[in-house]
């Protein structure tokens, strides 16, 4: 739907089944993670945050990390040289 020059993004109200505007999605993990500098911490803060945004990001970052374990024999012979190529 085009509104003063801008796009907007519609999604189906499944209760009525119609559409309405998409709402932006506020998660504590995200507000605590977006004020932590170092990258690490910020990843940790999000990826254990026990709301729906931390659950998400967990379970995206696990399938991440399993599939790139299960991938280091095609690239590497050990795990130590793997980011030395």
């Amino acid at each position: 739907m085009k509104g003063e020059g801008k796009d907007e993004t519609l999604v189906l109200d499944y209760e009525k089944l119609e559409y309405r505007p998409q709402a932006k999605a506020g998660f504590p993990s995200l507000e605590a993670a977006k004020n932590i500098e170092d990258l690490g911490e910020r990843i940790k803060t999000l990826v254990t945050s026990p709301d729906r945004g931390g659950q998400f990001a967990w379970k995206i970052l696990e399938k991440t990390l399993l599939y790139s374990a299960e991938r280091i024999p095609e690239v590497s012979d050990d795990v130590v040289n793997i980011d030395r190529r």
